[in-house]
């Protein structure tokens, strides 16, 4: 009779810690990122860049370098990636730059609003042209070990609304307009992808690209 007890005492502690262990991990929304809550605001020490231009962020710090970028909410990171092509990447994780959401409905399904951005320095790009055959080049990897971004299909079939999140590119020409150049809308997690986007249009040469 004791070894029988025994016997069935440890099988059902054994399940009960199995389930245990099942219902602690979850994938939730980042509700914020403590590592920039004391983020001071960045120093701009020039005013524009020149060709060629590379960052691969493999370089310390939580931000953008302020000498290349305007940053709105990119953190650099080595922690998010999977299998990344270089040291270091700047995630758009829905956080503004001091590490919190931008606003109150950020987790309300119902709303929907501005996010993080990257924009680069304005480029010197007035004595150059079309004929130079110039390209806008990077890689992206959507979720990598964090949340998923969601496909508006996705949302539509299981919230019930028009809207999903998506990577955008945007283009500035010479009167100060941003155009819409390409976007890949939200998708499951897979490896790094490179997208190589020419510049052609006359508008976009110009010293504040």
């Amino acid at each position: 009779m004791t070894k029988k007890f025994a016997y069935t005492t440890l099988i059902i502690f054994s399940v009960f810690i199995y389930h245990t262990i099942l219902a602690q991990e979850q994938l939730i929304p980042l509700r914020f990122n403590s590592l920039l809550f004391d983020t001071k605001a960045q120093t701009h020490t020039r005013s524009a860049i020149s060709l060629p231009f590379l960052d691969d962020f493999s370089y310390e710090g939580l931000l953008p370098n302020p000498e290349w970028w305007i940053n709105s909410g990119a953190f650099v990171n080595t922690t998010f990636p999977i299998n990344p092509v270089s040291i270091g990447v700047a995630t758009l994780d829905g956080l503004n730059g001091n590490g919190v959401p931008y606003d109150t409905l950020s987790f309300n399904f119902g709303s929907i609003g501005a996010a993080d951005t990257l924009s680069s320095m304005p480029i010197l790009m007035a004595t150059l042209s079309s004929a130079d055959s110039l390209y806008f080049s990077f890689f992206y990897q959507p979720g990598g070990i964090g949340d998923e971004p969601n496909s508006e299909a996705f949302n539509v079939s299981n919230y019930g609304v028009a809207f999903g999140d998506s990577l955008v590119l945007e283009y500035k020409d010479n009167l100060g307009l941003w155009h819409h150049i390409w976007a890949q809308d939200g998708a499951p997690m897979q490896s790094f992808q490179q997208v190589l986007v020419p510049i052609i249009d006359s508008a976009y040469f110009h010293d504040d690209f």
